[in-house]
């Protein structure tokens, strides 16, 4: 099944408290709560104007891919027709999107390899994404969920990446006041030869005739409210983290 269709927040905030249960069972969760609060939690005086520290080929991440089990019969579905959507997941789901690139010559999706890669990196990169300041798409996010929570953990058990980058997006979404975000998630549900389904973020801003001057208007107008809604986005994953 590859149709695009709405996604429920609740769905998504389930998925984390079940995937902070499994860190409980790891007896975790403490590293987690510790390590997202250290790195996870900053972002004053973020800038997203600098998109060079962003890869879009295969060979930025080529030494750390082969490290990794894929399934190279993948295809990738529903490509966009922007540029730079930003793709999140773990590296062995993400194969295909570095491949898709090189094979079409394209910057079409954007992703954050491992060359230059550091936790603050990740945590801005993953905060632009959702600000809309990475791309001009409708979907300017496209999340790899692993259908097996259990490869979000690593060897002894320790957490992957991208278990902060799903922190960091459900913080995000749990608290935008300019974007809408809770009501403008959905998914394509894959087939089981697919080990994640997708879970896309709508820019509800989005005009595909060329509204980028009326949407820069609005992000002008809106970032007061921006900059309140992340002060409290901060406050409230710090506390549900500690709970």
């Amino acid at each position: 099944m590859t149709e695009i269709r709405k996604y429920n927040f609740d769905l998504f905030d389930q998925y984390i408290t079940d995937l902070m249960k499994i860190a409980e069972t790891k007896k975790v969760k403490t590293e987690i709560q510790n390590q997202f609060n250290k790195y996870w939690t900053r972002y004053e005086n973020m800038s997203c104007e600098n998109k060079g520290r962003y890869y879009t080929s295969m060979d930025e991440s080529q030494k750390y891919l082969s490290l990794k089990s894929i399934n190279k019969s993948l295809n990738v579905l529903h490509p966009p027709k922007c540029t730079n959507q930003v793709v999140l997941g773990v590296a062995e789901h993400l194969w295909q999107y570095f491949d898709y690139n090189t094979t079409n010559n394209s910057q079409t999706f954007l992703i954050l390899t491992d060359k230059h890669w550091t936790e603050a990196g990740n945590n801005i990169f993953v905060r632009c994404a959702s600000m809309m300041k990475l791309n001009d798409c409708k979907y300017p996010i496209r999340l790899l969920l692993p259908k097996n929570k259990d490869i979000l953990f690593g060897q002894n058990n320790l957490p992957r990446v991208t278990i902060f980058e799903l922190l960091v997006l459900e913080d995000i979404i749990a608290n935008d006041k300019v974007y809408d975000l809770k009501n403008n998630l959905f998914i394509i549900e894959t087939s089981n030869n697919y080990p994640y389904d997708i879970i896309f973020i709508n820019n509800k801003y989005y005009n595909s005739t060329g509204g980028n001057k009326k949407r820069k208007s609005q992000r002008k107008s809106q970032r007061k409210s921006q900059r309140k809604s992340q002060r409290k986005s901060q406050r409230k994953s710090q506390r549900k983290l500690q709970k």
